[in-house]
């Protein structure tokens, strides 16, 4: 009787055991593998039958589209043009050329986080919206809607791109910012027309296009250094050297502030916009990647820009 006991106990959790492992290999299966463009990306299962995956009939540049099923049916049975109702996300690539125009200015709802080496180099962005989607017919449920719709965002921002790296080993993560400041550095960089001089109180104002090399501005719009508004109120002291843009005329219309030899202040940069009769402040900090802050040739933002002034300077 013992044994009989003993052999039920154990069949039943070999069965158990049975019933767990398929649980797990049917929740891995559950996962939605999209493919497209050459590129491979899970969506959970949780999240799989919330969405709606399209890789067809969409913008030359654009790859893959997800958007909340549930807004796009809402915005249909409204009546209205359900077109972007319930966007979530667009993954896009473009080419080095088309990546620098658009590191000048209009990144905005635009990250990119990927490099693509085809022979040519391409970069895949990520696009998202930077207004709401959220469409429903009737908001009885609205709380578990909304806390449904919040849900799908941070999971489309935060683990999305991460998600695309992982699967597709001929990607290099690549991240470049969509600041102003990193807007005027890319103008300096890629635009030749761009109006702009350097100037501090030690040397004369200088024109950068006196100087062949473009190693420093390089320096400065790497994918290794990144910038970040920052409290307005952060105090800063010292000689700095002048990075201005010329608009409409006006030389001084935007310009940025370096700070090389201020003792703690290297890496601070303030931009000062006119505006009517006023001047405008904000203050970016740079953040190099990689880089230890005891190694003898660290870099900062400030001993970037002091050292191009200088090799402008000695090369007149």
């Amino acid at each position: 009787m013992k044994t009989g006991m003993m052999n039920k106990m154990m069949l039943g959790v070999a069965l158990a055991a049975a019933v767990t492992a398929l649980f797990s290999v049917n929740a891995m299966a559950d996962e939605m593998k999209v493919e497209a463009g050459g590129l491979t990306f899970e969506i959970p299962a949780e999240y799989k039958d919330l969405v709606t995956v399209e890789t067809e009939g969409l913008n030359d540049d654009t790859l893959i589209s997800v958007s909340e099923t549930a807004s796009i049916e809402a915005a249909k049975a409204l009546g209205q043009d359900h077109e972007g109702a319930g966007w979530l996300f667009d993954i896009s690539k473009v080419s080095e050329d088309e990546l620098e125009q658009l590191r000048c200015g209009g990144m905005e709802g635009m990250e990119v986080f990927a490099k693509w080496d085809e022979g040519d180099d391409y970069y895949l962005i990520y696009n998202h919206p930077t207004d709401v989607r959220f469409v429903r017919e009737q908001y009885e449920n609205i709380d578990e809607d909304e806390k449904e719709w919040q849900m799908l965002n941070e999971w489309a921002f935060n683990d999305v791109r991460d998600s695309i790296l992982k699967n597709n080993s001929i990607l290099e993560p690549k991240t470049y910012g969509n600041t102003e400041l990193d807007y005027y550095l890319a103008r300096a960089a890629f635009q030749k027309d761009t109006k702009f001089e350097i100037r501090s109180l030690d040397l004369e104002t200088l024109d950068p296009k006196t100087l062949q090399e473009d190693d420093f501005i390089e320096d400065l719009t790497d994918s290794d250094v990144s910038y970040e508004m920052v409290n307005e109120d952060v105090a800063i002291d010292g000689e700095y050297i002048v990075m201005a843009f010329e608009e409409n005329g006006d030389k001084d219309a935007v310009r940025f502030d370096f700070f090389p030899l201020s003792k703690g202040n290297e890496n601070y940069i303030r931009e000062v916009r006119k505006v009517g009769d006023e001047e405008v402040t904000t203050i970016y900090k740079a953040t190099f990647k990689d880089q230890d802050d005891d190694d003898d040739d660290v870099k900062t933002a400030g001993g970037i820009m002091l050292a191009w002034a200088e090799a402008i300077a000695n090369a007149k």
